[in-house]
């Protein structure tokens, strides 16, 4: 099943409105994790699309939109599968959401960054997933994608050169992969 631009538009609206996890969605998870760094750093960083190859190996061609912010387009892919996305609610630099649509999926995503004790950050996640066509894929495995992501985004940020932004070439590895959809 592929959403059409209809629906995907609907489901949009509605996520903007309420703070972007579709309630509705038949798969749901979320995740959270600790950086050492400031809430500001992180937020730029998951912000800055074109980084997201660095959090996760599977992510590529991403195209940057002109700027941040709500009803922003971008695409993207991962493991072959050409994505388009759409930023919703936004609040720097404490939260980013977006959906996203490709064949036979729907989902969307709302992470919070919020200043944690010493200089570190707390950032949770939570994503709502429709994937008819791809039935594997359930609450387990978005919670495990949730996780690669979370911990990709930590190394990216803790890294020393991160705060000095790395070239496109410094390729961030990534140790637990995320499980192919086919």
């Amino acid at each position: 099943m592929n959403f059409t631009a209809e629906e995907w538009h609907s489901v949009h609206n509605e996520l903007s409105r309420s703070g972007c996890v579709d309630p509705k969605a038949p798969v749901q998870a979320e995740g959270m994790i600790t950086i050492k760094a400031p809430h500001e750093i992180v937020w730029d960083l998951l912000a800055d699309v074109t980084r997201w190859p660095h959090i996760r190996a599977d992510i590529q061609d991403v195209t940057s939109p002109y700027e941040i912010r709500p009803e922003a387009t971008f695409l993207w892919s991962t493991q072959g599968m050409k994505l388009t996305s759409q930023f919703g609610p936004i609040k720097r630099p404490h939260f980013l959401c977006w959906s996203t649509s490709g064949p036979g999926l729907l989902m969307t995503a709302r992470y919070e960054i919020n200043p944690g004790p010493q200089d570190h950050s707390v950032v949770s996640c939570r994503e709502a997933l429709h994937a008819p066509d791809y039935p594997q894929l359930g609450s387990a495995e978005l919670r495990h994608s949730i996780r690669t992501w979370l911990e990709g985004l930590k190394a990216l940020v803790e890294r020393p050169t991160s705060r000095d932004h790395p070239s496109s070439g410094d390729r961030l590895p990534i140790a637990s992969p995320v499980r192919p959809l086919n």
